[in-house]
């Protein structure tokens, strides 16, 4: 993912989401059709996916849980912004939305490479038409390539998981401010990470 010192997410359970996904039809007489999609993905991000599901599910079936899920927290539509700014920025993502909730200061963060398109390794997963539709739906209401969206929801998928970006404590305290603006706290993070500084 990014060439960067620490933070290592060994210890962080894959979450539980639901089935599979892809973009090249091919037909098979005995079989329903399969469906190919292909997408990139920065290797650091591969690497810690794996670990993260390391006995529990090979990669290719996990790679579409993620792609046509949402994360616990966070729309697509705001993992976009997020990391388009943090890419921007030279930050990561799990930095960025530390310092828009006020957790973590600007001069605190380290900075980093993000992988140029060059460096990105390609992955081609299988799946049924169904799968195909909700992640190429999904990377149409974001007007981005399923490539493009691929690799950004795969590298939120890493850096935004709630072990890896909030301590127990600043998780219930988050909650506590989510309740008082009688929002669900995903719609509070939402509100606060897409404010001006």
């Amino acid at each position: 993912m990014f060439k960067k010192v620490g933070r290592d997410i060994k210890d962080i359970q894959a979450e539980n989401f639901i089935n599979s996904t892809s973009d090249k039809e091919i037909n098979d007489t005995t079989k329903e059709k399969v469906i190919r999609i292909v997408f990139k993905i920065p290797k650091e991000v591969r690497k810690n996916i794996r670990k993260m599901i390391k006995g529990t599910v090979y990669l290719k079936k996990y790679y579409p849980l993620i792609l046509k899920n949402d994360l616990t927290y966070f729309s697509d539509e705001d993992i976009i912004n997020i990391y388009m700014t943090a890419k921007l920025q030279n930050i990561s993502m799990r930095d960025y939305v530390r310092i828009k909730l006020k957790l973590t200061k600007p001069q605190e963060v380290q900075f980093v490479i993000y992988p140029a398109e060059r460096d990105l390794v390609i992955e081609q997963i299988e799946l049924d038409k169904i799968d195909k539709d909700i992640i190429t739906q999904k990377a149409r209401n974001l007007n981005t390539p399923v490539t493009h969206y691929g690799c950004i929801k795969m590298t939120a998928y890493c850096e935004l998981t709630p072990a890896l970006l909030f301590s127990q404590l600043e998780l219930e305290l988050l909650k506590e401010e989510a309740k008082k603006n009688n929002l669900s706290l995903k719609e509070y993070l939402s509100k606060k990470i897409n404010e001006e500084l």
